[in-house]
């Protein structure tokens, strides 16, 4: 419902307001350099006429208690240096000593209740303590001054807007424990502050509340602490490790960005829909490990963007991950996972859930082959996008899907090996038409690529040479140095009469392959093969034995027709 107001009866307040403010000046009494007026029993001090240094506020003037310091009653006075207040005064008025650029020392009384928005803004008060009796401090109440230590002894419920925002000198400040909220630019630009500490009721701390406070290095969190908002701790630039505790539930977005150097972070929290929103620590840089306590049940969105993580541990409770969140950590080497979990595990650094997905490879892990384990089913969306290190993936035939995007922006990627003849996928796997893929003769990833990546030609396993397979002849009993040299196949299938492999006999290739050994007993020379290269042992496990010193080939004991 709608209430409107006649336009004569607002003509009428205005008028009244403006009569009440002349009245107030008319009425103003002056006493030596005071000028002050009566109301209600007490007096309020609304000018001071004088240019003294040092000022004792007098407790009285005209026999009755002076209980408020009007507004913007010093201000720009530039003369005064130190000032006492008397215990009488219950409120310092908006702006009252505001641009006393000389103001270096100030007594505040045990009475005071009130300090109001701007009342020392701008001036040179250098360490000051707030009595437990105050119950309020306004907007920017110390915006701009020259404050070097702060003690809120006091009993305020939030650090207002701008409270000390550009207090450049700022090192030190104690908080009161029942602090519940630290407001938007509080201690903007307190480019001198080093280290904070919040008591037990602070519960948010809001935008822009430390932002561009580059000395800041620790900062010990409320242990109720819950919502930390935009830009909150922004270029805080020597910001170093943080533990963020139990009770936290969301931090926004941009939250800790630049802060070059955060090494570590670790979530106690137990909240199990925390939230950390996309770019929460963007382009931490020297960001190089997180950690996450039991609790926390989803991983999903960008809140790392352009860090340099290079590790991640993850907790039992975790039940949902978003690859994306993993993948486009462009320093990832590994995550580890609680071996409590029951929906996730990792391998090697690498993410798998329980019904046998890869669900994320480290882009920044530096093998350059990696072959899929014959408990992998299938390959999750995305799962080994913005690779830099792998050259060659083999996927064994138990895996049957391949996901969306898969492979997409692998450097270095050049080869894959699908032998699964039921592999399929529905949707883009690569970006780059620039890609070896192998993969047998009439079998459902072929058609699947027809569809999907006509401009990629297919190469068989189990073809001629010309599709990089060669099929030794039965008749073969042994293989010479450099035999294949100049020959680009990549997969040879030797016959049953050759039955062991050594050093020379290998030096045929002249470069990383993948064998398939038909023996029903094959003895391999260690450090035979080129880097990189693959034994298939068709026969089962316990068919290939190792001789001498040096690093075993990766041998797949995969039934290959």
């Amino acid at each position: 419902m709608r209430c409107y107001v006649p336009t004569k009866r607002i003509t009428g307040l205005l008028l009244l307001i403006a009569l009440q403010l002349y009245v107030s000046s008319s009425l103003a009494i002056k006493n030596g350099n005071y000028e002050y007026i009566v109301e209600n029993g007490s007096s309020q001090l609304v000018k001071y006429l004088g240019s003294n240094t040092s000022l004792t506020i007098p407790s009285s003037l005209g026999g009755y208690p002076v209980t408020v310091i009007a507004e913007k009653c010093f201000n720009g006075n530039k003369n005064l240096q130190t000032v006492s207040i008397p215990s009488s005064v219950k409120v310092i008025g908006k702006s009252a000593f505001s641009l006393c650029l000389n103001l270096k020392k100030v007594s505040l009384p045990s009475g005071l209740q009130r300090i109001e928005d701007g009342a020392f803004s701008n001036t040179s008060i250098g360490v000051l303590t707030i009595p437990y009796s105050v119950s309020f401090i306004g907007e920017g109440a110390f915006q701009g001054s020259g404050l070097e230590r702060i003690s809120l002894n006091c009993n305020i419920k939030e650090i207002s807007k701008n409270t000390f925002a550009y207090c450049s000198s700022l090192q030190s400040i104690t908080l009161p424990s029942n602090i519940e909220s630290i407001g938007e630019y509080a201690f903007f630009r307190c480019s001198e502050l080093e280290s904070i500490s919040f008591k037990t009721g602070l519960v948010s701390i809001k935008k822009w509340a430390f932002s561009n406070c580059t000395n800041l290095r620790k900062v010990s969190f409320s242990p109720n602490l819950e919502t930390i908002e935009e830009y909150a701790f922004e270029k805080c630039s020597s910001l170093e490790d943080l533990v963020f505790p139990k009770n936290l539930q969301r931090i926004n977005s941009y939250a800790f960005m630049s802060c070059e150097a955060l090494n570590t972070i670790q979530f106690q929290t137990s909240q199990d829909e925390l939230i950390l929103d996309n770019y929460a620590f963007y382009i931490c840089e020297n960001l190089k490990r997180v950690e996450f306590m039991d609790g926390i049940k989803r991983l999903n969105g960008y809140p790392f963007e352009s860090c340099g993580i290079e590790s991640i541990i993850l907790p039992s409770t975790l039940n949902e991950i978003d690859a994306e969140a993993i993948v486009w950590l462009d320093e990832l080497c590994s995550v580890e996972i609680n071996r409590n979990n029951k929906d996730y595990y990792s391998i090697d650094g690498v993410v798998y859930d329980k019904y046998g997905t890869l669900i994320a490879y480290p882009p920044a892990k530096t093998d350059k082959e990696f072959i899929t384990t014959t408990e992998t089913k299938q390959i999750g969306n995305v799962a080994f996008a913005n690779n830099h290190f792998l050259k060659r993936i083999v996927l064994t035939d138990s895996i049957t899907t391949i996901g969306k995007e898969a492979f997409y922006a692998g450097s270095q990627l050049n080869e894959i090996i699908v032998h699964g003849k039921n592999t399929s996928f529905s949707d883009v796997l690569f970006f780059n038409d620039d890609i070896n893929v192998y993969a047998w003769e009439g079998s459902q990833f072929i058609d699947c690529m027809q569809k999907i990546h006509p401009q990629i030609i297919v190469k068989y396993i189990g073809g001629d040479i010309s599709h990089g397979i060669l099929k030794l002849p039965q008749s073969i009993k042994r293989i010479e140095k450099y035999a294949f040299n100049g020959i680009r196949a990549t997969f040879f299938k030797f016959p049953k009469g050759i039955f062991s492999i050594t050093k020379e006999t290998a030096e045929a290739f002249c470069q990383p392959v993948s064998i398939e050994v038909n023996a029903p007993i094959t003895m391999i020379e260690r450090n035979a093969f080129e880097e990189y290269s693959v034994i298939y042992a068709p026969n089962g496990k316990g068919s290939v034995y190792f001789t001498g010193k040096g690093t075993e080939p990766i041998v797949l004991y995969s039934q290959i027709q």
